[in-house]
């Protein structure tokens, strides 16, 4: 019997139906291999239950979404460094992350960091000095207010002269009484210590509760130190070389202020004259250098290709420009060759802290290792731009 051709183009829709073909009598060997199904021939809803469907990979990964776990990792980083300050640890090390909050210097290569200072768990490039603060002439002159006993002015506080001191009011209640150093329009210093001296011919008083504060304004204040204070006259007028007390509760201040007060918050346990000073002394910066901080080395299990970062830095004065005045880089080599890794700002913890993060920095370029290491650049420092770094996680893969 001779065979007959129907080609598609010689069949009108609808004109072979699916109920006049026998079953099982068109095979896939009769189908040609290139043929295409129109999706409008299909039924509607097809069940494929008992059949076994293979697509491409590249049909699946085309409609799939990449999982941004950065995130995820910066949060990791934070909580390590919540972790680190709770346990009292110094620099710890995680699988394919080091951690450090600074609680100490063991996480830092002293030999190769220029100018760092570590103070209160912060480093700066910042230098610190005592300055007796309380001329009346020069460059950097103080202004001091208060409440004295008998409700007189202050008098001048002069380095290493007798006069009449600073004193509170001579009564039990001495809540709210306070005394206050203004540095003056446009200046503001980054205090972390002061010096007392008295002499015993002014009464010192002890048991009351009083606090710092720091201000800006001199209307909003900042608590930056507060304690039971108590004080004992251990000199004479003429012996004002050696403090009676000194102040260190807001050590951990990286705050500059304009406006800096030791204000009472409680009262007196007996009716005595009052608390009494001859000078004050405050321990602030006294030079700005640009840092330069550089990790010990923490040894990774494999050679990474892939760094990633979460730094929290501050500005204790001005605003550092992240990748200018404030930059990261990462080592595999120990410190030989270094990828800078372009920071971005993802927001403010408290007390000012800014969180920087660097995700997938590409470090493959440099020579194969696994000694790893960061460092940290700060630049154009001054007493107008004062850049500080709280923690530091450095991450690999």
């Amino acid at each position: 019997m001779a065979r007959t051709t129907i080609r598609s183009e010689d069949i009108a829709d609808g004109e072979i139906l699916v109920a006049d073909v026998a079953d099982d009598s068109i095979t896939n060997a009769k189908i040609k291999s290139d043929a295409a199904i129109a999706a409008t021939k299909l039924a509607g809803t097809l069940d494929l239950s008992s059949k076994t469907v293979t697509l491409p990979a590249a049909a699946v990964t085309a409609h799939v979404t990449a999982f941004d776990d950065s995130y995820i990792l910066d949060n990791l980083a934070l909580l390590s460094f919540k972790t680190a300050v709770n346990g009292s640890l110094s620099k710890f090390s995680l699988v394919d992350q080091a951690i450090d909050e600074f609680t100490d210097a063991d996480g830092v290569d002293a030999a190769n960091s220029t100018n760092e200072t570590l103070s209160g768990g912060v480093w700066s490039g910042a230098t610190w000095g005592y300055i007796v603060e309380n001329r009346t002439t020069g460059s950097n002159v103080i202004t001091v207010t208060g409440t004295q006993v008998g409700g007189g002015t202050f008098p001048a506080l002069v380095n290493n002269t007798y006069n009449s001191g600073r004193t509170w009011t001579d009564n039990y209640d001495q809540t709210g009484k306070y005394v206050r150093f203004d540095w003056g329009s446009g200046n503001a210093a980054n205090v972390i210590e002061a010096k007392l001296y008295g002499e015993t011919n002014m009464t010192m008083i002890g048991g009351f509760v009083c606090k710092w504060q720091g201000s800006n304004d001199a209307s909003a204040w900042t608590d930056i130190g507060s304690e039971g204070l108590l004080l004992n006259g251990t000199g004479t007028g003429s012996e004002l070389n050696t403090p009676t007390r000194t102040e260190t509760v807001f050590a951990t201040n990286t705050a500059s202020y304009r406006y800096y007060q030791i204000i009472s918050t409680g009262t007196y346990p007996t009716n005595s004259a009052g608390h009494s000073w001859m000078e004050i002394q405050f321990k602030e910066v006294t030079a700005w250098n640009d840092l330069t901080l550089q990790s010990v080395a923490t040894t990774a299990e494999a050679a990474p290709t892939k760094g990633d970062v979460v730094v929290l830095m501050g500005n204790a004065a001005g605003t550092a420009t992240l990748n200018t005045d404030f930059k990261f880089y990462i080592s595999r080599d120990g410190g030989t060759t270094w990828t800078q890794a372009t920071l971005t700002d993802q927001g403010d913890q408290a007390g000012g802290k800014i969180i920087a993060t660097a995700h997938n920095v590409d470090i493959s370029s440099q020579p194969s290792g696994t000694s790893m290491k960061w460092k940290i650049t700060t630049h154009n420092q001054a007493s107008t731009k004062d850049t500080r770094v709280h923690a530091v996680s450095l991450g690999w893969s």
